[in-house]
């Protein structure tokens, strides 16, 4: 996967390789620290990869319901891609 900007959501202590790794929490050392229930950081079409595990559990349910779905799934890049909650 040369070259494809792949994120992992909430990654915690749980990084991936070769992925970017965004957590809230900056002691857990992330990549990137960001706040999920905000508008994602990266500009549109420009993430061709999205994991998360255990992480809409970690929010409250208005957050994970109106702005990670309607706010953030713009930045998949692809005819057709879309997230999978």
């Amino acid at each position: 996967m040369v070259g494809k900007i792949k994120v992992h959501f909430g990654c915690a202590s749980h990084k991936l390789a070769d992925w970017i790794n965004v957590d809230l929490n900056r002691f857990c050392k992330p990549d990137l620290v960001a706040d999920l229930t905000k508008p994602f950081p990266f500009r549109s079409n420009s993430v061709d990869y999205i994991h998360s595990e255990d992480f809409l559990d970690q929010i409250e349910l208005a957050d994970a319901y109106y702005s990670v779905p309607q706010k953030n799934s713009w930045a998949v890049s692809g005819s057709g891609r879309s997230p999978s909650v």
